[in-house]
């Protein structure tokens, strides 16, 4: 079910929720009084409105309540293994009883959003449908609105100002003794209409062309009526009272309640006008009259008419005359009060209710298993001294189409490079052949340093650590031992590992086999390190946010230089460093996650951290320097050989891609990303695979 299915099905329980006990508050305050009744249905229109505004977001309030630690609650012994949520134990902090904290609430409402949300998942495809139902005829009804909204404004504006100095006297006189403050304006139409108000802030009564055939005392009673409406704000509460059953035309709840608000509001009216029209026996005797010789013409919604019907006369004839027309009683106000607090706090606790049918984002261990997924990077194995990480994917290379050269003599290399360090290893690899598209990650720690040469130091990285990954079971054992036949067997907190005797891998070179398809390689110290934890976890450096935009991309480089480490493996003599760019930029950048995106264009994220405010600008001015000298060295040929298609047409590649990198300065610090002006100007990554990965043995 999609995330719009999700929220409106929900916003339909929500408002079911809020109006049923707001349908037991009407009716108790109905009994006290037109007005009282009218506040109530008010005020549940109103917070209807309003679930259906904050429908779309998520509250501050439900995340700080659901977003409870998985620690803060603990499973008991005899919790679920069936992926539902254990229950929460007593512990001395919150000992059992009635007490209910905020710990055991949350987790009562995950409980509950999971079995909701298990139920609902059969009959996605019917709330789907449904709501689509329910935001047509939402858009149905506003239509509606909209458009009696226009024809009122058509109506002001059609209307002839009234200037009979007698009868705005006699408005001014209804206008002072009803407290009315704002002022009125009354405009004539030519049509026969009932009398009605219009307007929240600039009000207009309108009448029609007939009215000044009206008794004296019918033309008081209308006028007081229409002004009691102004007085009470009927138009504007009309109005919220109209869009919210517009929104939610399906729900009867919302439908009944708006009828009963309107035939309060004309009881309430009437309640007010007959005060100052005459008495109650006269405002009687000018609803009597009109609803015998009623001439109901048509109807303007959602202007607010003094006589919609003959039914709604004879009820509001019949509220005169029930109790003895007392209808303040003693505590009314108050009781209003009390009734939109209640159903405020009814509404709050609504919607802080998370949302059961919207499910969790999935866990990385689900998007792992997947159909069709890609995995996260595994970190697990990288020494905590490590100063980054570089990993890829070279099964994903052989999904792009005209590779298969490519994958077959990047294999081929790797298997020359292996039976040079054992003679034993052909015979092996001609059994249990191990192609570049059977390996789903490698990772590699990394560690920065320097290396003396005969004229200067030389900054140099390494790998700390190797891992590699097949994507089906591999016999990493036999490979070990065909390789190096005399590797010793050792073991460290019941786990194996093997050390061998390779001066190219190292001083003291050790391997691993973590399970049936990975391999890890480190120096012994570092394996022992990694083996004797109680459990695989990643260094601190990627375990941030940042980490999740590129652990599943093709190409992935993390480098961290927290607290200069980067920076004081890799000094060198000031001279020698004064003018050097990495020099420059590893004394500015904190931290670095680059990656480069599996699609089939070259597409990347880079960013980089500055220590500050200030190091951030040089950062930025700094990589613009750099890639538009890198963009002028490429456009510039200096040798006869720059000038062969193969070469010409990979400078242009690496052109595009680098005038295409946008830099944007974000709260963290700095992100790099190419964006192509348009689709056809994107580089595709099979381009560059092919011109420049492919080795020159191999590329005719």
């Amino acid at each position: 079910m999609n995330t719009f299915a999700q929220t409106v099905a929900w916003l339909a329980i929500q408002v079911t929720a809020l109006l049923v006990p707001a349908t037991a508050c009407h009716l108790f305050a109905s009994r006290r009084g037109p007005a009282a009744g009218a506040s109530v249905a008010a005020a549940a229109l109103g917070l209807t409105l309003g679930l259906t505004a904050c429908a779309p977001c998520v509250g501050l309030l439900a995340i700080r309540l659901t977003a409870v630690p998985v620690a803060a609650v603990t499973p008991g012994p005899a919790a679920s293994t069936a992926g539902r949520p254990p229950e929460p134990q007593a512990s001395a902090e919150h000992p059992p009883g009635l007490a209910i904290s905020w710990r055991t609430l949350a987790a009562t409402l995950r409980n509950f959003e999971h079995r909701v949300g298990e139920a609902s998942a059969p009959h996605a495809g019917g709330l789907r449908i449904a709501a689509w139902g329910l935001l047509t005829l939402a858009a149905i009804g506003s239509s509606r609105l909209a458009l009696g909204l226009l024809e009122v404004r058509r109506c002001r504006r059609r209307g002839a100002v009234l200037r009979d100095q007698g009868f705005l006297g006699e408005l001014e006189s209804l206008r002072t003794a009803m407290g009315v403050l704002v002022p009125i304006e009354v405009r004539e139409l030519p049509e026969a209409i009932p009398a009605a108000t219009a307007g929240w802030r600039r009000p207009v009564i309108l009448l029609p062309a007939d009215w000044r055939a009206w008794p004296v005392a019918d033309l008081r009673a209308v006028l007081a009526h229409e002004l009691a409406h102004i007085r009470r704000s009927d138009y504007v509460i009309g109005l919220v009272a109209g869009l919210a059953q517009a929104l939610h035309a399906y729900h009867p709840l919302v439908a009944w309640l708006a009828s009963r608000l309107r035939m309060a509001q004309e009881q309430a009216a009437d309640a007010l006008a007959a005060e100052v029209s005459g008495g109650r026996h006269v405002y009687r005797a000018v609803l009597a009259r009109m609803a015998l010789e009623q001439d109901v013409g048509r109807r303007r919604w959602p202007v607010s008419p003094f006589s919609p019907t003959r039914g709604t006369l004879i009820r509001r004839i019949q509220m005169l005359e029930s109790n003895g027309g007392e209808f303040d009683r003693s505590g009314q106000r108050s009781h209003r009060w009390q009734a939109g607090g209640l159903l405020a706090a009814v509404a709050l606790v609504i919607s802080l209710v998370p949302n059961p049918l919207r499910a969790s984002p999935p866990s990385d261990a689900a998007a792992e298993t997947r159909p069709g997924a890609i995995p996260a990077f595994d970190l697990s194995y990288i020494p905590t001294n490590a100063m980054g990480v570089f990993a890829c994917r070279p099964s994903e290379i052989s999904r792009r189409p005209r590779v298969d050269a490519l994958c077959m003599a990047l294999t081929f290399d790797i298997g020359a490079y292996l039976a040079e360090l054992g003679e034993g290893f052909a015979p092996f690899w001609g059994e249990h052949p191990l192609m570049l598209n059977e390996i789903e990650q490698v990772t590699c720690g990394l560690q920065f340093g320097l290396k003396p040469d005969e004229r200067r130091e030389l900054r140099s990285f390494a790998m700390a650590s190797l891992m590699l990954r097949t994507v089906r079971p591999y016999d990493w054992n036999g490979l070990i031992r065909a390789v190096w036949p005399d590797a010793t067997e050792h073991h460290v907190e019941g786990k194996v590992y093997f050390k061998v005797k390779a001066l190219s891998l190292g001083t003291n070179p050790c391997f691993s086999v973590a399970d049936d398809r990975t391999l890890i390689h480190m120096q012994e110290d570092a394996i022992v390190a990694i083996l004797g934890r109680p459990s695989p976890m990643p260094p601190l450096f990627v375990q941030r946010a940042e980490w999740k935009e590129v652990e599943r991309d093709f190409v992935t480089v993390v480098l961290d230089n927290s607290r200069d480490r980067i920076r004081a493996a890799t000094r060198r003599e000031e001279t020698l460093d004064k003018d050097d760019a990495f020099a420059r930029f590893i004394s500015l950048a904190e931290r670095v996650f680059f990656g480069l995106s599996t699609s089939d264009d070259v597409r990347f994220n880079m960013l980089i951290f500055p220590r500050d405010g200030i190091t951030q600008e040089k950062l930025a001015r700094m990589v613009e320097q750099v890639r538009d000298l890198s963009i002028k060295d490429l456009l510039k040929v200096d040798d006869v050989d720059d000038l062969s298609p193969r070469v010409m047409r990979s400078r242009g590649l690496l052109v595009a891609i680098l005038r295409s990198i946008v830099i944007s300065r974000e709260s963290f610090g700095l992100r790099l990303a190419n964006q192509p002006s348009t689709p056809d100007a994107a580089v595709k990554l099979i381009e560059l695979l092919v011109l420049d990965g492919k080795p020159k043995a191999h590329q005719e």
